[in-house]
């Protein structure tokens, strides 16, 4: 066995026992071992050490090995804890277990129960810890879900203003608040060119007063000026944003020119006073807000001449406005409830895309396809999490269906993914209709963890093949085959259990939480049917599963 860093307190009066559990059996095991003859000196070292394992008597001296477990419980100990004692004294057993020992060893005690009982314990510790890890990975991953959302509405929010604010003075001011929060800043401000290529500061938000800085008025900040003629973001801090008016009023700033075509109209600046860097998100989400800068300036040139149309089409626009309205809550719900609003924030980024709501700009789409790419892994993670309870156990509502069609759908699907990944889906799908009794989402659900999991371990270039066939024995049968690079041997009966991951050089993507066969295999059981691979290392593997036909 390989040597462990884990720590273990054995406690027991008898020296023989400590001996032989501690100094035979433990430290040549590679673990950190500590002793304690009593009660009192357990407690203290188990404070001190924060043992992953404890092993104690029932019947210590001074504080007696149940006092001990119930103390523990109530420090808030999370250690793994087995209990010893004499056997045949089945009421002490139980009450040690009742008290959240996970395990109770008869005296004397055999070396080969105590390392079955450690491995045992050690295994369940390990399994929690990877369950914490999962629950913190998911955490942060939510944050930054909720994160990139509330740019999302913000930056839609804003390109409602640019086609629904007429006032410009109204809408650079709403282009401010915007720019300060998507880039996290404190300053910020607006200066367009004016007559004679001169910056007039047409909007700013948290200014100070200071001489010479007058809303509408000329100002040359020192930054503004060079954008103009590289027509290139920029960020500064420190000595060479000091050396600059700017510097009077923020110790770090960024700043993005606001452009239709080549042409430079103006400038967007934001600032903060503790002179914390900005980064190369801050500015380009500054630069998806000087792009909705452009698109209004270049509509308030056309404004005069296109008014009396844009009358017409403002009634139309107000007619949309209910069904934009109601995205626009399901965007703001998400962040407070995580399951139910992924997939329409989804639906919402996709619709948005593809330009639904109005063209976008390249940075816009960019940062779409940014936000949409862990959008769906969480989306996937968080579908299989739902199948690991009781819900997922058994169809929720089986009827007849055709397992075709569904795989269909699903190729359907997946087929944007595929592409992204240099993939092709093909479909060999009979004529003849294979009904089964299942419920329908949980199967889709299925096929899609399948086909996914093709595509992650497929090359550029690869095929990857849907089948569906008459099993000639009662069963309908789906298969997912890749030419990916196979399961190794001593690995294959593994794939199934919950939180296992193969890591291989040949998937697209590395990671995951190891969660899409075990649900795949529970989804499938649980409709009575069955689960299986056939794979060779280097060559591929293919995915069956199949269910009884009606």
């Amino acid at each position: 066995m390989a040597k462990q860093t884990e720590k273990i307190l054995v406690a027991d009066a008898d020296a023989e026992v400590l001996d032989l559990v501690a100094q035979q059996v433990l430290k040549p095991m590679g673990y950190e071992v500590a002793t304690a003859s009593d009660g009192g000196s357990a407690l203290q070292t188990a404070l001190k050490m924060g043992p992953d394992i404890i092993i104690t008597a029932l019947d210590l001296p001074g504080l007696s090995g149940r006092d001990l477990l119930a103390a523990l419980r109530t420090q808030g100990f999370q250690s793994i804890i087995i209990a010893t004692g004499p056997k045949g004294a089945e009421n002490q057993a139980l009450q040690a277990l009742r008290l959240g020992a996970k395990d109770y060893l008869s005296k004397p005690l055999r070396e080969a129960e105590v390392v079955a009982s450690v491995d045992h314990a050690l295994e369940e510790l390990r399994l929690r810890r990877e369950r914490e890890q999962l629950s913190q990975k998911l955490a942060a991953a939510n944050q930054q879900l909720e994160k990139r959302v509330r740019e999302l509405t913000t930056l839609y929010g804003i390109g409602k203003a640019v086609t629904a604010v007429t006032n410009l003075n109204q809408l650079f001011s709403r282009l401010i608040e915007g720019a300060l929060f998507v880039a996290e800043a404190e300053v910020g401000w607006l200066l367009l060119a004016e007559e004679d290529n001169k910056l007039v500061l047409r909007a700013a938000k948290g200014l100070p007063n200071l001489s010479g800085i007058k809303l509408n008025q000329p100002w040359d900040d020192g930054i503004s000026s060079l954008l103009m003629l590289s027509g290139e973001g920029i960020t500064l801090g420190g000595p060479a944003l000091a050396k600059m008016r700017a510097g009077q009023v923020v110790r770090a700033a960024v700043a993005v020119p606001i452009k239709a075509k080549d042409q430079v109209m103006g400038v967007i600046v934001v600032g903060n006073k503790s002179g914390k860097l900005f980064t190369d998100r801050d500015q380009a989400m500054l630069s998806a807000v000087a792009d909705y800068a452009s698109v209004a300036l270049v509509n308030a040139r056309l404004f005069q001449a296109l008014e009396a149309k844009a009358r017409s089409l403002q009634q139309s626009y107000d007619d949309l406005t209910v069904g934009e309205r109601q995205k626009e809550e399901l965007v703001e719900k998400v962040g407070h409830e995580l399951r139910a609003p992924v997939s329409q924030v989804r639906g919402n980024l996709q619709a948005l895309a593809r330009g639904d709501a109005g063209p976008l700009s390249a940075p816009q789409a960019e940062m779409l396809r940014s936000a949409l790419e862990p959008l769906i892994g969480a989306q996937r993670l968080i579908d299989d999490m739902s199948f690991m309870g009781e819900t997922g156990r058994r169809p929720a509502n089986p009827r007849p269906i055709v397992l075709g069609d569904l795989a269909k759908q699903s190729i359907a699907r997946l087929t944007p993914e595929a592409k992204q990944a240099g993939v092709t889906l093909v479909p060999e799908v009979p004529a003849e209709a294979l009904k089964v009794a299942a419920d329908a989402a949980q199967i889709s659900h299925v096929l899609d963890n399948l086909i996914a999991n093709a595509i992650k371990f497929s090359s550029r270039g690869a095929q990857v093949t849907v089948r569906v066939r008459d099993g000639n024995d009662g069963t309908a049968v789906a298969a997912v085959t890749d030419k990916g690079p196979g399961i190794p041997t001593d690995k294959a009966s593994r794939i199934w259990d919950k939180f296992y991951q193969i890591e291989s050089p040949g998937a697209r993507k590395p990671g995951g939480a190891g969660l899409g066969l075990s649900v795949v295999k529970q989804i499938v059981e649980g409709h009575g049917g069955r689960v299986w691979v056939e794979s060779e290392p280097g060559r591929g593997s293919t995915f069956y599963f199949s269910l009884v036909k009606i």
